[in-house]
């Protein structure tokens, strides 16, 4: 084996750090932009995940339900858990689900049209906006909250309603929901709720 003795070209003693050793040169103008852009994403990100939309705030549940849902993707891909519906006296819904966590796997609240989705499901994001325009993939949870909004105007006896956003089928008994089906047309992501 052959050892090179090749002459290295020196390093400007500016390049160094304290410690001899190379480092990046992030003084400067650029320098500063650049730290000054890092450091203020970095903040954007810390406040928009620690915010609490007013809605989850202003919810006043009236009534609590709970429920065992199950979530099925087109993909195959299922999640089964206990859940927690609550209605409060301006028909504003929400949902909650739990999995074996003290934290919910999500958060979700439906009302004047509004709809707010946050937890562990979606990233630790929340997301808050128009039910009719909620991303694709948030697009399921709005059609489930929609859906048992609705259900509170149904009669008594099992019901199948299409919308242009889900497909849902009711079955009342006594004035309570004792099941709820739910089709997104958006994903056919599909919820089966058992009361």
């Amino acid at each position: 084996m052959a050892i090179s003795k090749r002459k290295l070209k020196s390093v400007p003693a500016r390049s160094r750090g304290d410690d001899g050793y190379l480092s990046p040169k992030i003084g400067g103008p650029k320098g500063a932009r650049l730290f000054f852009a890092l450091f203020t994403l970095a903040l954007l990100i810390a406040i928009v995940g620690c915010a609490t939309p007013e809605i989850f705030q202003n919810f006043q549940s009236q009534q609590q339900r709970q429920a065992r849902l199950r979530w099925q993707q087109p993909t195959g891909n299922a999640l089964t858990a206990d859940s927690y519906f609550s209605r409060d006296s301006s028909g504003g819904v929400a949902l909650l689900i739990a999995k074996e966590s003290p934290q919910p796997l999500l958060e979700a609240v439906l009302q004047n049209g509004t709809v707010a989705l946050r937890g562990p499901m979606l990233g630790g994001l929340t997301w808050t906006g128009p039910a009719n325009a909620a991303p694709k993939r948030l697009a399921p949870w709005a059609a489930l909250l929609s859906a048992y909004a609705l259900s509170a105007t149904l009669a008594d006896g099992s019901q199948e309603i299409h919308t242009g956003s889900y497909r849902a089928q009711f079955e009342k008994i006594h004035g309570q929901l004792k099941s709820l089906y739910v089709v997104s047309s958006d994903t056919g992501d599909a919820f089966f709720v058992r009361f």
